[in-house]
């Protein structure tokens, strides 16, 4: 370097040899050392004027002088040898029966539970002075499924944990990991919820081994191809979401100030509580996103189109053991032309394999949009 120099030496002496791989020339060195790039040094130039062609050194020698040269430019840290990753396999036994999971944010839909494996109720992100509102509604509908929110902060995650400790309910879905860490100190069932993003097999052998996670949602940014690759731990249920409004980003922040105006010109106590609105934006693109504030809740941007997958029924075979549809009220560009106990049946007769029902709510429900699930990562 312009300020220091190193000399490394092989222990073994340089043979003559057919070319290969271990040959001593320009190309073996530069993929030798390729990594120094992820540095902060670079390699300006290797001479090799004064080497015979056709020298040779083992490959162990070729990795022993790559690792003494790594070694000198992090400051005598040994670079950290990859980790070998256990081979997971499937799980064993009689493949799952997929049933229908139903998420809900309003006590008008509480009928929908009686004909419904299970039903999530959405709490928000903020309690606030109705922790004992959310108490009550949870102990009266036993079979209700506690959903807590991606984002809690503060307060709000405070509150959210005692709500948590009060019920002690048999299980929950939690997008937050923070409350997946309480429950599983307090030793409730939990399933990650679909904002945690989850894309491959070692994130669920690590929440089921590190939290004693009892399932989890499966990405929706992933393609039939890579969702087939996912092996899930033993005694561990998979989730897919067929139908739901597409979150872009969740903000304590208020969005509305300079778009609509608000009389407001900073944010109170007040807002998160009681702040009803919503609008829309119009990109660079000409494409609308969804400003969306519900009392109690933070602000929230959406996809003008709702997520719809029914191909995943007939793609997935045996991998899925729940199938779930959003039926919180959000208004999006997608239009429902169908009352909710009817959407409920044509979803659960899809995924029986009912071919006549995927047709029906393609035609009440659009515009919708699965480009992700076609595309995959």
């Amino acid at each position: 370097t312009p300020d220091s120099r190193a000399t490394i030496l092989s222990e073994s002496l340089l043979a003559q040899g057919p070319t290969g791989d271990n040959t001593v020339n320009l190309p073996t060195l530069k993929k030798l050392l390729k990594n120094i790039k992820d540095t902060e040094y670079y390699i300006e130039h290797i001479g090799l004027d004064d080497l015979e062609k056709d020298l040779l050194l083992p490959f162990r020698e070729l990795s022993a002088l790559k690792k003494k040269i790594f070694t000198i430019i992090n400051n005598g840290k040994k670079p950290i040898s990859p980790v070998t990753l256990p081979r997971l396999t499937k799980q064993s036994g009689q493949p799952p029966l997929p049933s229908l999971a139903l998420l809900i944010s309003s006590e008008e839909d509480l009928a929908l539970c009686q004909n419904s494996d299970e039903v999530y109720f959405e709490l928000p992100n903020s309690l606030g002075k109705n922790i004992q509102y959310y108490e009550n509604l949870f102990t009266k509908n036993l079979t209700l499924i506690p959903w807590f929110p991606a984002v809690l902060i503060g307060e709000d995650y405070t509150s959210a944990v005692e709500l948590l400790k009060r019920l002690h309910p048999r299980r929950i879905v939690t997008n937050n990991t923070g409350i997946a860490c309480d429950a599983y100190r307090l030793g409730i069932d939990w399933v990650a919820g679909p904002y945690l993003n989850i894309v491959n097999s070692y994130s669920l052998l690590c929440l089921k081994e590190t939290l004693n996670c009892s399932g989890a949602f499966i990405s929706n940014e992933l393609n039939h191809f890579q969702i087939k690759a996912i092996k899930a731990p033993e005694n561990f249920h998979l989730y897919y979401s067929i139908y739901h409004p597409i979150i872009l980003m969740t903000s304590r922040q208020c969005l509305f100030q300079q778009v609509t105006g608000c009389d407001k010109s900073t944010m109170d106590s007040s807002c998160i509580s009681s702040c009803q609105r919503r609008s829309s934006l119009t990109t660079m693109d000409k494409e609308t996103i969804i400003i969306e504030k519900e009392k109690g809740n933070y602000h929230t941007l959406y996809n003008n189109h709702n997520f719809l997958n029914t191909d995943i029924t007939q793609d997935t075979r045996n991998i899925f053991n729940r199938f779930f549809v959003d039926l919180r009220d959000i208004e999006t560009e997608t239009a429902v032309t169908i009352e909710k106990k009817k959407m409920v049946q044509l979803f659960q007769d899809l995924i029986r394999g009912n071919n006549s029902s995927e047709a029906e709510i393609r035609k009440r429900i659009q515009p919708t949009t699965d480009q992700q699930y076609a595309k995959g990562i």
